[in-house]
């Protein structure tokens, strides 16, 4: 991870694919953003800007493997609140 391109040009978009070129990181916003800002009936799209995404997607796995552990992820973060709240 030399610049974090890759990390950076995952985006999503409401009700339309987010846009790039391969070069430049997507023009839409922040995931967080566009997740908060989402209502019932929309649908979220998520996409890479990076020309290499899939690539290493296919060799590493990480959004996949984020994605099946979801629930774990969350019930993990719960309880770090649950903790510090007390």
């Amino acid at each position: 991870m030399d610049t974090g391109f890759l990390r950076n040009s995952f985006a999503a978009d409401i009700n339309a694919t987010p846009s790039g070129n391969g070069e430049t990181p997507y023009t839409s916003g922040p995931v967080s953003i566009v997740v908060n800002r989402a209502k019932i009936g929309d649908r979220v799209v998520f996409g890479w800007g990076a020309n290499y995404a899939i690539n290493m997607e296919a060799k590493y796995s990480f959004v996949r493997s984020a994605a099946q552990n979801w629930q774990q992820i969350v019930d993990k973060s719960a309880q770090k609140v649950r903790t510090r709240v007390g």
